[in-house]
Parts: structure tokens; sequence; C-alpha cells
């Protein structure tokens, strides 16, 4: 009886209630308080919730990058987290989410706020990324997350025949559809500068950095409200590959592959290119980009750059990075969650199933995938009976 009982806990539906953010800008003046504080009254404001109806709060946010210890302190009253259990994950904004959900699963909490932040352009995140590698063996070499993401990006150019052509379709469309994305309305244009940073990653290769916030109001089926117009979440899992890039493959994402595999067995996805209407991705290059497309089974091995080059009237499957993508603003800890963000407007707009990717940790080691649905997931069938 409490293997039953406690699985019957484990499988409360979740969705998400309501989403808020800043506009993402370079240089930003305002604190991380200030961005923190907007971001979550705007997400309690679209729930139509208060501070008080929150049971658990997680937020995402990295000391190194902030200047000081245990930063989330002083960003506690902003997310009205007064007498309540809170926790902080310096990873990804997504894998904040991932455990906010796997809190309200587990039938103790019924709400949960969930944010992050970043200023990222106010230091230099190539040398945060480099305190990430082992101090003793790696960190002497004076490598840099670009640096093994560039590794990445040629075994796959190499193995495939992918290059700058191919890059520059997915930029063209990241413009395009940037340019008609609200929240990046002051973000200055992206400087199309071809200049190789490490080949054959040119600098407009990579993300155009940005200053931001975002926030989300997670709950229960049972803590529903009649105004509420629930985005559910049909599928989420988390997979961390081993932290020597040495040790990984290099052409593909096999954290991100075991990742897609778990979410979309849980959500009943057979077939994602037909089944997801879009799909909001966390590329750290345009490479990625394509690498990404085929470890979440959106295009075939070698061939993720076609979903950008390709004729989009002959296009088949979810449309990617209808935001714009990190390529056009990259807020380093908020990124995951503003990809949640965005497939959330794309659910509440009428699309009926969208994928969400967030990721972290030195060329792409941690890999979280959402799959979001405009239904209520299906309750598992326990005991012989169909649980509440």
């Amino acid at each position: 009886m409490k293997s039953e009982i406690s699985d019957l806990k484990s499988q409360k539906p979740v969705a998400i209630l309501g989403i808020g953010r800043i506009p993402f800008r370079v240089g930003s003046n305002a604190t991380h308080f200030e961005m923190v504080d907007a971001a979550v009254r705007a997400a309690l404001a679209d729930a139509r919730m208060e501070a008080g109806e929150i049971d658990t709060v997680v937020d995402a946010g990295i000391d190194l990058l902030d200047g000081k210890g245990i930063s989330n302190t002083e960003l506690l009253a902003a997310a009205g987290c007064m007498l309540k259990e809170e926790v902080k994950l310096e990873e990804d904004g997504a894998t904040a989410a991932y455990y906010a959900w796997i809190r309200l699963r587990s039938g103790f909490h019924r709400t949960a706020l969930v944010f992050a932040y970043s200023k990222s352009t106010s230091l230099s995140l190539e040398a945060y990324s480099s305190m990430m590698f082992n101090p003793v063996l790696h960190r002497p070499l004076g490598l840099t997350d670009t640096i093994t993401l560039t590794l990445q990006a040629a075994a796959y150019a190499h193995r495939y025949g992918v290059g700058p052509a191919d890059a520059d379709a997915l930029l063209q469309q990241a413009r395009q559809t940037a340019a008609r994305n609200p929240w990046l309305a002051e973000m200055p244009p992206a400087a199309p500068s071809t200049d190789v940073v490490s080949s054959p990653l040119r600098a407009c290769d990579l993300p155009h950095e940005a200053d931001g916030a975002v926030a989300l109001v997670l709950g229960t089926a049972d803590a529903l409200s009649p105004h509420h117009a629930p985005v559910w979440i049909a599928g989420a899992a988390l997979a961390v590959d081993t932290h020597d890039v040495g040790e990984r493959p290099t052409a593909e994402i096999r954290s991100l592959c075991l990742a897609a595999e778990r979410a979309f067995n849980q959500a009943g996805l057979k077939d994602p290119r037909r089944e997801a209407a879009c799909a909001e991705i966390s590329e750290p290059t345009t490479y990625h980009a394509f690498m990404i497309a085929e470890a979440l089974g959106l295009a075939d091995a070698g061939r993720g750059a076609h979903l950008w080059t390709q004729d989009p009237g002959d296009r088949l499957g979810p449309v990617i990075n209808a935001s714009g993508g990190l390529i056009s603003a990259r807020a380093l800890v908020a990124a995951g969650l503003g990809r949640i963000a965005d497939a959330t407007d794309a659910i509440r707009r009428g699309d009926p199933l969208a994928l969400a990717h967030g990721t972290s940790g030195i060329a792409m080691q941690s890999n979280t995938v959402f799959v979001l649905s405009s239904r209520r997931p299906r309750a598992p069938v326990v005991g012989g009976r169909r649980s509440p």
C-alpha cells in the first residue's frame, strides 16, 4: 500500500500557470534584485496569484557571476520567499524548472515559483567558463567553453560536410524571427562579423549576450482555479554526461539524446517531427543547433542543417526557435527558462504540443527537455484503477 500511495503522489500532473520576464538588453542598469522582482511580479500577475499562494521556490543563479557568495539571499524578498522552502541551483533555469516539477509531483507541494537571472554583459563568460575545468589537468591548458564547443563543431562539420553557408541560413532566420520578438526589442542588432574566433566558429556563430530574468509559476492539477489557462508538462527529463569532454563523443550530444528519449516516453511522443508544432532550443553555436535538432529526433544524423537550408515551403516538422533563439540573445542562466516561456506562449497561441530545451555545463554537459501540451496528461493506471 505504501508503494502504491508513493506512486500516486509521484504522478501528479503539473501545469505552467504563469510566465513573467523582462526585456533582454545589453548593459542593463537594473540590479539583480530589480530584474528578479519585475519577472516574479509579472509571473504572479499572469497566474492571477499572490506570493502567499506559492508553496516552494526554486531559483537559478551563479555566485561567481553575481560577484558574491550566497547571492540568492538578497533576492528572496523579491521572490516572496518569506517562511517558504527555497532552494538555489547553480545551473540553467530549465534545470530549476525540472527540479520544481519533481517537487510538485511528489505531492508535498501544490504550487512553485521558479526564477532565473543573469547579467551576462557585465563580465567575461569566457573567464568564468575556464573556472569550470579540472584545475590540475585542464585549466592550465587555457581551455574555455568556446574552445571545447569548437572541438565539437569541427568534428561535426568534418563528419557531415557542414559549413558556413549552412550556419548563415540559420543566422538569417534567427535575425528575421528576433525582429518580431517584443522581448528582444531593446537588443541592438547582432553584428554580422565573420571574424574567426576559433575555427570553424566565427563571431556571428556565437550567442549575442544579454541581461535578463525569467520566472514561471507551476501548479498541480488540484491547485487550479477557473481563471487558469494551464499549459501542461506532459514530460520532462534531465541527463548529465561525464565532466571530461575527452570522454564524450565529439559529434553528438549524448546526454541530450537520453533526456529527449525519457521526456518523450513520459509524454507518449512517438514522432516529434510530426507531433510537435514547435521547438525552442538552447543553441550555444549555430553548429550545435544542428546537433540539438538531431538529438531531439527532428532530423536524421547529419541532416540538422537542412531544417534551415531547405525551402520553407518544403519543410516538415516543428518550427524551431520562433523566438529568435539564443543566437539572438542569451542571458546565460535564464536561457533555458526563457525557452520554456517561449514554448508556453506557443501553446497559448494554439499550438497543441511544444518542445523546450535547456543546457548548462562545459560543452553542453547537462541537458533538460520539456514536452508541453495543451491537453492534460492522462493519469497512469495504478493498482487496477486510474489515479486521480
